[in-house]
């Protein structure tokens, strides 16, 4: 992940124990807390759900299911927000391949430079593929202690 990439994740833009029963849910306050901080337009919850029912993003790993959902031109300001919501949310399988996966983590992606959305993809689905980065990061409890992990496992 290059330098300014890693400058996208930061400690506000982490939600931790969200309730959202469903993808709609996440996706309505994800994007209500987004907002107000200056992140993304007003059209990105349109845009977001338009992208995801086309291009799935729910990947299913040897140890968590998570959803890498992102969308084109309805970023203001540079971003990736995570989120561990109380409990999975189901989305479709990256690909349309397989079953539902139940999301316990979802990084949603406000990558803007060109290119930058499909590295920093390739090297989240690389980190997730291995079971002690995945394990350490669910354990943390804080914005701080997700950030500072995640920048350690992606280089």
């Amino acid at each position: 992940m290059r330098g300014a990439d890693r400058e996208l994740l930061r400690p506000e833009l982490v939600f931790l124990g969200m309730d959202a029963p469903d993808r709609a849910s996440l996706f309505s306050q994800l994007g209500a807390r987004l907002a107000p901080l200056g992140y993304v337009t007003p059209d990105w919850l349109e845009r977001i759900e338009e992208r995801e029912r086309a291009y799935p993003t729910g990947l299913a790993t040897a140890t968590v299911g998570i959803a890498l959902p992102h969308a084109d031109g309805c970023v203001a300001r540079p971003y990736i927000a995570i989120v561990r919501p109380l409990a999975p949310v189901a989305f479709e399988p990256m690909a349309g391949v397989g079953d539902t996966v139940e999301a316990e983590l979802v990084l949603n992606l406000g990558v803007t430079r060109e290119g930058g959305q499909v590295e920093v993809l390739q090297g989240l689905m690389n980190l997730f593929m291995q079971e002690d980065p995945v394990r350490r990061l669910m354990a943390q409890t804080t914005g701080e202690g997700m950030v500072s992990t995640l920048l350690e496992f992606l280089g």
